[in-house]
């Protein structure tokens, strides 16, 4: 597990499977655009329960820490979200537990199939510095607290993976007169994961009776219409990751066809020239 260079699980698994199917092509992803801000693999015995590591955002009290965590997908992923969970000390979210958050099994309302690990790692990054609000697994400590946990999390080990800092690529250095800063081609489904987060934090900390105090027709319209938006992306992706396993499939068919044809013909072509050996030989 210690090998950041590794392609994945070591277990055989049926690429017919969509999840499975799915996984190896997050593996494939991560593994031709890595970034210097994570590092995720899956166990060497369990496709899908990853390990990953992430830095703290720069500009907030998690500047320069490491934080190791757990993603455990889901036996139907990419149409149900995965669980995660901090390994690392960090104040913002409990150890061991799995936290909930916009993209977490704890709003499968939210989750969209088009989402990934790479997705999942980039808005954990974002998430970090954002407050917990009473979230199920959310911490709020002081800045200083953090500030000192993340100093201390370059020395953590996992047990599994070994220095949480070491699987990490080094950092990239902006060339010098650089001033634009390359923009993150993965910005826009962070940002949507982090509106999402933000109303299921204000949903499950805000008291009943305050809610029903200040909420009138227009917001519970709105917020119905956010739901039946998210759902029908949802819906929508999850018909657009079929008909790519219906075209997937019927590739996989044409190709066996095609095999099949090419032996049955070099069967015929062998049996051709051992008939024309035994015609010269012996007639």
């Amino acid at each position: 597990m210690g090998d950041k260079s590794r392609p994945g699980s070591s277990k055989k698994y049926s690429k017919r499977n969509t999840a499975v199917r799915r996984i190896y092509g997050d593996i494939k992803e991560l593994q031709k655009d890595p970034s210097d801000q994570y590092w995720a693999a899956p166990l060497d015995d369990n496709l899908f329960d990853w390990h990953a590591t992430i830095r703290g955002p720069p500009d907030t009290a998690f500047e320069g820490g490491v934080y190791h965590l757990r993603i455990l997908l889901s036996p139907q992923y990419p149409f149900k979200p995965p669980n995660v969970v901090f390994l690392t000390p960090n104040g913002r979210f409990q150890l061991n537990t799995k936290i909930c958050l916009s993209m977490s099994a704890y709003h499968p309302e939210m989750w969209q199939p088009a989402w990934g690990v790479r997705t999942i790692l980039e808005a954990l990054i974002v998430f970090l510095p954002t407050p917990g609000e009473g979230a199920v697994g959310a911490l709020d400590w002081p800045d200083d607290e953090r500030r000192r946990l993340a100093k201390e999390s370059v020395k953590w080990c996992c047990p599994k993976c070994g220095n949480a800092k070491a699987l990490l690529p080094e950092l990239c250095t902006p060339k010098e007169g650089e001033k634009e800063k390359k923009k993150n081609p993965y910005a826009e489904q962070v940002a949507q994961l982090h509106m999402h987060n933000m109303g299921s934090v204000e949903a499950s900390s805000t008291p009943v009776r305050r809610r029903q105090k200040n909420s009138s027709a227009k917001p519970q319209e709105s917020q119905r219409d956010v739901h039946a938006g998210a759902a029908q992306k949802q819906t929508q992706a999850k018909r657009e990751t079929q008909s790519k396993d219906r075209a997937t499939r019927r590739e996989e068919k044409q190709e066996d066809s095609l095999l099949l044809s090419i032996i049955v013909m070099l069967a015929l072509a062998l049996v051709m020239l051992l008939l024309r050996k035994y015609v010269r030989e012996y007639v």
